[in-house]
């Protein structure tokens, strides 16, 4: 009788600790998953340069703002990613980056901007705030000397300037001349 209720005991302590996972910890194919476990997709994406192609056809951007602060050309925008490529940007080992630089084929700003050591943001995008549109992207140009009047204008035509993206080692992979008015 002893060994009965002690088989009984082990046989209620088992069903009863292996019963204690919640549904929401188990995954949809039976399997339990620790609760500080964040299940992501099975593809792991090593660098931007994996899916670089798809970003043009997968994100939209409103018409940036240009905006002279002090001694800065501060330049805002929202970007929104379709779901697979949002989800891919989560997903990717190494990190990527964005800038602004001045577009192909001008030299209006060689006197204002250090275009060899433009301002690098990382495009991590569970840091970047998140806004009406899209992820909110900022960028604050440093300005070298205090622009004319003529040059004031330049400065806030988008047409002048163009987003980047960048790999891992800072290398562009994207150029995008649409900061006169977005890709909506």
């Amino acid at each position: 009788m002893r060994y009965l209720m002690i088989g009984l005991l082990s046989i209620f302590l088992v069903f009863t600790i292996s019963g204690c996972k919640s549904s929401d910890e188990m995954k949809p194919d039976g399997k339990a998953q620790p609760n500080d476990v964040v299940d992501i997709e099975d593809k792991q994406y090593t660098s931007i340069e994996d899916y670089q192609k798809e970003i043009p056809t997968n994100m939209k951007m409103n018409k940036p703002v240009f905006k002279l602060v002090s001694d800065n050309l501060e330049v805002s925008f929202e970007v929104k990613y379709t779901e697979e490529l949002d989800t891919k940007l989560r997903n990717t080992k190494q990190p990527s980056y964005y800038s602004v630089i001045e577009a192909e084929g001008n030299d209006k700003f060689d006197n204002l901007l250090d275009k060899d050591n433009p301002p690098i943001y990382s495009n991590r995008l569970v840091s970047l705030e998140m806004g009406n549109f899209g992820y909110k992207y900022k960028i604050v140009l440093p300005l070298k000397g205090k622009p004319t009047d003529t040059e004031k204008k330049e400065l806030l035509n988008g047409s002048n300037f163009a987003l980047i993206f960048m790999n891992q080692d800072k290398e562009t992979t994207n150029v995008f001349h649409v900061l006169d008015v977005g890709m909506v």
